[in-house]
């Protein structure tokens, strides 16, 4: 069995709460599960620790750190970055370019987003292998290789 964790904000968990079929056992389990897990980040925030990142994260925020971005200031550019990655990583199918962009809020005006930003960032993650891509089909994150 696959397992997937997931963080959900506050304002989405309230949301899914509210959503459920109270008598559907599976509901029952979802509801758990983020209960236990808006604790679990609770907790933790109150000790001060920050929650571990996700696999893709922590991959592509160490490819990035060795990006410079020429046309763009480096930390900004790679936070926009991880946002896109870990947004279409929640995707099922690959993204393009127009769902990325309006995915990702950015102190970058739209216009040098892309070229400026998020295309020399999603290149880098490409040639690292932690991203993939193709023409006409989009971006997605490809699956970490078994260690």
């Amino acid at each position: 069995m696959k397992r997937w964790t997931i963080s959900v904000p506050d304002d989405t968990a309230a949301e899914v709460m509210a959503e459920l079929d109270w008598g559907d056992s599976r509901s029952a389990w979802v509801r758990d599960a983020i209960a236990m897990k808006l604790a679990s980040d609770d907790e933790r925030s109150q000790r001060g620790e920050t929650p571990p990142e996700s696999g893709v994260t922590a991959r592509a925020r160490a490819v990035l750190a060795d990006t410079d971005w020429q046309d763009a200031a480096n930390e900004p550019a790679r936070e926009a970055t991880l946002a896109a990655v870990e947004w279409f990583a929640t995707q099922a199918e690959p993204q393009r370019k127009s769902a990325i962009l309006d995915a990702v809020e950015s102190e970058y005006a739209d216009s040098t987003l892309w070229g400026k930003v998020l295309q020399p960032g999603l290149r880098a993650l490409v040639d690292a292998g932690v991203c993939g891509h193709r023409r006409n089909v989009g971006y997605w994150v490809e699956e970490e290789e078994e260690r």
